[in-house]
């Protein structure tokens, strides 16, 4: 990608704090845009790409160089991936389970996660792939899961939830994390943590 000399922006949200030496590239052709939303931290030395597309809240640490194109970046424990605009995926840092090696052949991807030692991708026809450590079934998709519109990772368990509302878990629960409480009703949305998880009905 380079810049041809057409008209492009850089577009920047609230809040974001932008440390020594970091390079924001601006969009590479004609009116399009290199999106950083708000409250994020961009630490010294890292580089955003032509027409990167982040969204809130987001740390890049130092020396990171996210590729243009981006458009969502998620952080395990010593891992990161990084999703494209055109719903592939890549993935850096710690590899000791092969956490950090997105498979060969995926179909386009919506959005990803990223636990301890395993990764998570949900397809953008609501279907979910996972790789990674599987020491306590982590990376186990549940047969037949369909109808996903949201993944979140905690260190050893997977959540999704489907569009009626619906939560699914799966891996680690030793301490309950995947026993979801009798009276949950539909779910808007979901979190998880590093041994517990989180909705909002």
């Amino acid at each position: 990608l380079k810049y041809t000399g057409d008209p492009t922006e850089v577009v920047l949200g609230d809040d974001n704090t932008i440390r020594e030496c970091v390079t924001i590239n601006r969009a590479t052709t004609g009116h399009q845009q290199t999106r950083l939303g708000s409250g994020n931290l961009l630490m010294a030395y890292s580089h955003l790409g032509h027409n990167c597309e982040l969204g809130d809240r987001i740390v890049i640490a130092n020396g990171v160089a996210v590729a243009g194109h981006v458009v969502d970046v998620v952080a395990g424990r010593t891992h990161a991936l990084a999703l494209l605009r055109n719903g592939s995926a890549v993935g850096w840092g710690s590899n000791l389970a092969g956490e950090s090696v997105v498979p060969a052949g995926l179909p386009p991807l919506a959005a990803l996660a990223a636990g301890h030692r395993h990764s998570v991708a949900l397809t953008r026809d609501g279907r979910v792939q996972a790789w990674g450590d599987n020491t306590f079934g982590q990376t186990q998709v549940p047969p037949g899961l369909s109808n996903v519109v949201r993944i979140v990772a905690g260190s050893y368990h997977t959540y999704a939830l489907r569009s009626d509302g619906s939560v699914v878990g799966w891996g680690d629960s030793v301490l309950g994390q995947v026993d979801f409480p009798s009276s949950l009703r539909p779910v808007a949305s979901i979190a998880a943590g590093y041994f517990h998880g989180l909705a909002v009905e």
